[in-house]
């Protein structure tokens, strides 16, 4: 497997709010546009609600490999959704 860089991850972030109708890379908060988070040595996808408040998509920070594989398979789930 391949090594996975902040760079993925932003690239694949923004695949998700353009799928999700957002701008791929909102200027300012966007209620409902993906952001990624990092901290404690991890990254987490988070979403925007009201006004700068943010809410976790899945608990917890984990690693730029298990991150990006979550975010490709909650794209992919949204994919099969849509195409029923």
């Amino acid at each position: 497997m391949t090594r996975i860089y902040i760079a993925d991850l932003k690239e694949i972030i923004a695949d998700l709010n353009e799928i999700s109708g957002y701008d791929r890379e909102p200027k300012y908060p966007t209620k409902g546009s993906y952001i990624l988070d990092e901290a404690y040595g991890g990254f987490q996808l988070q979403r925007q609600s009201k006004d700068t408040a943010v809410n976790s998509v899945w608990s917890g920070y984990v690693s730029k490999k298990e991150l990006y594989h979550k975010i490709k398979d909650f794209i992919s789930g949204m994919s099969n959704e849509r195409n029923k």
